[in-house]
């Protein structure tokens, strides 16, 4: 439920606080969930969390801590450490999808100058409203 809301709220500031400028060189962000494949454009890094949306869909990035550092990262259910990070990635149509604690899959991070890069090797998310689960992959670079 925390994810739910936590990723509700994340795709409210998304959409209410990026400008038109926000948009500049975050089309090296992109993701595959599933079949589809996504483009940023518009990245935002809030205090731990990375917000990436596209025109179909979007992708939260959390840490547990107040701001992503260098290194490879657990991909769990709910990050609660520095070093760990979770996942939500939202479709057009609103579905949602969640890493979870049940593999052994890290995230690489790299923290240079202010800008947060992060690759995320195919991992299976689960779908939070169903039983379903789709392979999910990307990378994705801060510009701030």
């Amino acid at each position: 439920m925390k994810k739910m809301l936590l990723s509700a709220a994340a795709l409210t500031l998304l959409f209410t606080a990026c400008k038109k400028d926000d948009n500049k060189n975050n089309n090296s962000s992109s993701w595959t969930l599933g079949s589809t494949s996504y483009t940023a454009t518009t990245v935002v890094d809030s205090s731990g969390t990375i917000i990436v949306g596209a025109s179909n869909g979007a992708v939260f990035l959390s840490t547990g801590a107040s701001s992503f550092v260098t290194g490879s990262h657990k991909i769990v259910e709910w990050a609660d450490s520095a070093l760990q990070i979770d996942i939500t990635a939202m479709t057009a149509a609103g579905a949602a999808f969640s890493s979870t604690d049940n593999h052994n899959v890290n995230a690489d991070v790299t923290v240079n100058n202010g800008k947060v890069s992060v690759t995320v090797p195919e991992v299976w998310l689960t779908n939070l409203m169903g039983t379903d689960s789709l392979k999910f992959s990307g990378t994705f670079h801060t510009t701030n």
